[in-house]
């Protein structure tokens, strides 16, 4: 598997995740979301502008065997700045993608270093190279706001840090930091659960897997417009939906329905698990490559 391979995969599971069809609160075919300044469009353009960059992010890192995780993290990072620049210039400055960024480039620099270290890129290793690069990232960032408060103010403190202050939400670090565990222990059964079930869409494989994530996930998205209680009632209606089948009953697909209205209404953006989402069909995208397989549309 070769850097342009990876980034591909990258670019696609990028793509598959916007398009995804109905996400309560985000951007799909159907909606805008919970956000009023972009749509799908707009996503499209931000996904192009980064695509370099991805397949640029995989190819440093399938040459960094003799660098360590940390010093990796280091240079994936400035060119994920780059991508970031170049996202905005599309965009008209709407950073869409920040959180899906920061988590897929990691997951397609940890599978550049899987190819460097000659260790078939699946799910599971991905996530534990990822967790060395990120290695003490909530400590050395997180817990040392304070100090940047005092330096520069705290106007300079990005939402994900706001709400670390309130609520010790760890966010995208948090995740990093910790090897996707939400992703590996309640996205990617989902997806193998019915990755080769040919009565189940991807589209609704996908929603499906989404909804789960929501249930499971301190989504600083959503606590950064409202509260941690905010966060504790969609999660409370995810779990509620997917008892009574989520996407996969009538019941399920109409709560999920009234869940994207009550969102769009009060404005609450789920990107947390929108970036996770991103990252559990990048996974799977990437064992299902390395083993040369196709999965029906």
């Amino acid at each position: 598997m070769n850097a342009e391979k990876i980034g591909t995969i990258a670019i696609n599971a990028l793509t598959r995740a916007l398009a995804a069809t109905i996400k309560p609160g985000l951007v799909d075919r159907n909606s805008n979301g919970a956000r009023k300044d972009v749509d799908f469009f707009t996503e499209l353009a931000a996904i192009n502008a980064m695509s370099p960059w991805l397949i640029e992010i995989a190819r440093l890192s399938i040459d960094s065997a003799k660098m360590s995780p940390t010093i990796l993290f280091s240079d994936i990072r400035k060119l994920g700045l780059k991508a970031e620049a170049d996202m905005n210039a599309a965009t008209g400055g709407l950073n869409t993608y920040k959180g899906s960024l920061f988590s897929l480039a990691l997951c397609v620099a940890a599978a550049g270093r899987s190819v460097a270290s000659k260790i078939t890129p699946e799910s599971n290793s991905v996530c534990i190279l990822a967790s060395e690069m990120a290695q003490d990232l909530c400590q050395r960032e997180l817990d040392s706001l304070d100090v940047k408060i005092n330096l520069i103010g705290e106007t300079s403190l990005s939402a994900g840090e706001r709400v670390y202050m309130k609520y010790k939400f760890t966010g995208a670090r948090g995740e990093a930091q910790g090897g996707f565990q939400t992703v590996r222990k309640q996205a990617m059964p989902v997806i193998r659960k019915y990755k080769d079930d040919k009565t189940v869409s991807m589209n609704d494989m996908y929603v499906q897997t989404y909804m789960t994530l929501m249930a499971h996930t301190d989504d600083t998205g959503i606590c950064a417009k409202e509260s941690d209680l905010a966060v504790e009632e969609v999660r409370d209606r995810a779990k509620g939906i997917l008892e009574r089948g989520g996407i996969f009953t009538p019941l399920g697909r109409e709560k999920i329905e009234k869940l994207d209205v009550h969102m769009r209404g009060r404005g609450l953006y789920p990107g947390a698990s929108g970036a996770l989402l991103t990252v559990a069909i990048f996974l799977s995208m990437l064992e299902e490559g390395s083993k040369g397989k196709k999965r029906r549309v």
